[in-house]
């Protein structure tokens, strides 16, 4: 198998200091290559009901909240793409990375990042990750860890 050039870059970005870390990784190592960068801000709903559980967990107030990865109504929709947008500019803004094309929406950032890497024929998947703990990745997962396991293209893991 001949290596590829890599000449389009999908970077994952949320709220997070692990994904402005990622975004500037990003920046800073592509910065003087002819690649494309597609930058995706995925956003969860968050619920305090867990209905992927068998019999549902409610977790108390002040604790992580499970997300939910369903349809959002409209409102809580556009909320949450609002939202997210403005994180997506702060973590842009900040990282100086170069994105030739942003798509922000609400859902399972797993399933988000895959489908725009797929749409989009990414050569590669730039995403941030951090310690939560054993407590944090059983309440709400790690996106990195999971796009390791799943995605159908390489996927760069900033730490």
């Amino acid at each position: 198998m001949e290596p590829r050039a890599v000449r389009r870059v999908l970077v994952a970005i949320d709220d997070s200091e692990a994904s402005l870390r990622a975004a500037e990784f990003a920046n800073e190592f592509f910065a003087e290559l002819p690649v494309e960068v597609l930058v995706v801000n995925a956003t969860p709903v968050s619920v305090s009901w867990y209905p992927g559980a068998r019999y549902g967990i409610v977790a108390p107030s002040g604790w992580p909240q499970p997300y939910q990865f369903g349809d959002a109504s409209e409102s809580d929709r556009e909320r949450l793409l609002g939202d997210a947008k403005e994180h997506g500019r702060h973590v842009v803004d900040a990282s100086g990375i170069d994105g030739d094309d942003t798509i922000v929406d609400v859902g399972d950032p797993v399933e988000v990042i895959r489908r725009a890497a797929d749409d989009h024929d990414v050569d590669l998947i730039v995403v941030g990750t951090s310690d939560k703990g054993w407590w944090g990745r059983l309440l709400e997962g790690s996106v990195s860890n999971e796009l390791v396991k799943t995605a159908h293209r390489p996927v760069l893991v900033v730490r």
